[in-house]
C-alpha cells in the first residue's frame, strides 16, 4: 500500500519531498502540502501542480502515515510541539530547534514516548559522502584523527565532522572567526549569473578540539554552494593515510614489504563531479539530495514503530547543539566549551555497542 504524507510548509525545500514522492509513485501517494497562506496555496497548485490546503485540520483528516516539516528553522520547535499530540511520526528539516532548552525538551518528549521524530539530515546519505565514509571505514587510513571540511555549512558541517571523525558523545572546545571577503558572483539558487558582480561573502573558520584529542577545522563560504569558482574540499587523516577529496593515500603491508597506494574511489558512485557544470553549478548537490531524501522517507516506517531510523535523534540533537555553539563562536569570535547534554548518555551507550 502506498504511504501517505503531509508536508507542512511550501518553500523550495518542501518541493524536494513532492518530487521525491513523484519519483517513487509505487511507494508514495501524491503528498498534500499545507500552506497557511491561501493565495500562495493557489499559486502552488498552478505552478507546481500540487495538492495544497491552507486548512491544517483538513490535512490531518487524510490520516497520513507521517508528516514532513519543511518550514523556517525558527518555527520548527513550536510546530513540533503543536503536532505531538497527533501521534504521527515527523520527518523534520534541520535543525529541529534553535535553543538549547528546546533541544532538551525534544529529547525528553522522545524518551517519554510522546514524540516520534527523525531529523532530515541528508548529507550523511549523499552518495559521494557515503563513499568517503565507506573508504574511512575500510581501515585503510587507520582511525581518523584530523579533518578539514569545506563541503557543507552550519548544522550539516557539524554533522559531517562528527560522522566522519567517529565522534559520538565527546565534548569539544570550539573556536570561531568570521570574515567578509570579496567574491565574483557566478550563481544563486535560481541559476547562473554572468554580469560580473563582486560582492562581500561571509566566511566562517571554526576549529573543534574534541576531548578525545581529535581535531576538525571547518571553513565555509556563504556563496560556496552556488559558486562555479569555489570548490568543495574534504580532508580526513589517520595514522596510516588520508582521504583528500576523491582520493585515498595509504600505506599497506604486503609479503614483499610496505607499499604506498593511491586510489580514486569516485568510480564507486555515479556522482563523479562534485561541483556541477557551468550551466548549473550545484546540480550534483540537488541530485544527491533527492537520493538522500528518498532514503529518509523510506526510513519513516521504522520511526513510526519507535525505532531510530537512519539518523538517531540523539545524534541530531548533538549536531544541533554543536551548530548553536559554532554560531556563537563565529559571531562573537570567541572560544566556547560544550557541556554534557541529556542525550549524550544514549550516544555513549551506542558507541559502546558499536565497539563490541
Amino acid at each position: 500500500m502506498k504511504k501517505k504524507f503531509v508536508i507542512i510548509g511550501a518553500g523550495w525545500r518542501a518541493m524536494y519531498y513532492v518530487r521525491a514522492a513523484r519519483e517513487h509513485p509505487e511507494s508514495y501517494a501524491e503528498p498534500l502540502v499545507y500552506c497557511r497562506n491561501p493565495d500562495k496555496c493557489a499559486a502552488l497548485k498552478e505552478t507546481e501542480h500540487v495538492r495544497c490546503s491552507s486548512d491544517l485540520a483538513q490535512c490531518l483528516s487524510e490520516k497520513p502515515d507521517f508528516l514532513v516539516l519543511a518550514i523556517p528553522k525558527e518555527a520548527n520547535f513550536a510546530m513540533i510541539r503543536r503536532l505531538e499530540d497527533t501521534g504521527l511520526p515527523m520527518l523534520v528539516e534541520t535543525p529541529p530547534a534553535i535553543a538549547p532548552d528546546d533541544l532538551q525538551q525534544l529529547w525528553y518528549d522522545s524518551v517519554s514516548g510522546r514524540l516520534h521524530m527523525m531529523v532530515a539530515e541528508q548529507y550523511l546519505l549523499n552518495p559521494s559522502l557515503a563513499a568517503v565514509k565507506k573508504a574511512a571505514d575500510s581501515g585503510k587510513i587507520g582511525d581518523p584523527y584530523y579533518m578539514r571540511l569545506s563541503r557543507a555549512h552550519g548544522y550539516h558541517g557539524a554533522s559531517l565532522i562528527r560522522f566522519l571523525l567517529r565522534v559520538r558523545s565527546e565534548t569539544a572546545v570550539i573556536t570561531g572567526r568570521r570574515m567578509q571577503e570579496p567574491l565574483l558572483v557566478t550563481g544563486r539558487r535560481p541559476g547562473v549569473i554572468r554580469d560580473g558582480i563582486v560582492e562581500k561573502s561571509e566566511r566562517d573558520f571554526i576549529r573543534f578540539e574534541f576531548e578525545n584529542g581529535k581535531i576538525a577545522d571547518y571553513d565555509f563560504d556563504s556563496a560556496q554552494y552556488h559558486s562555479a569558482i569555489r570548490r568543495y574540499h574534504l580532508l580526513l587523516q589517520g595514522e596510516r593515510g588520508e582521504i583528500c577529496d576523491q582520493h585515498i593515500l595509504y600505506a599497506r603491508n604486503t609479503e614483499n614489504g610496505r607499499i604506498f597506494c593511491e586510489e580514486d574511489f569516485s568510480g564507486n558512485t555515479r556522482y563523479q563531479n562534485w561541483i556541477g557544470t557551468d550551466d548549473d553549478p550545484d546540480k550534483q548537490v540537488y541530485e544527491e539530495d533527492y537520493t538522500a531524501i528518498a532514503m529518509l522517507m523510506e526510513s519513516m516506517e521504522a520511526v513510526a514503530g519507535g525505532e531510530d531510523g537512519l539518523y538517531p535523534l540523539a545524534d541530531a540533537l548533538q549536531d544541533s547543539y554543536f551548530w548553536l555553539l559554532m554560531q556563537e563562536a563565529a559571531e562573537k569570535e570567541i572560544t566556547v566549551q560544550s557541556t554534557w547534554q541529556p542525550w549524550q548518555d544514549a550516544l555513549e551507550r551506542s558507541a559502546r555497542q558499536e565497539s563490541i
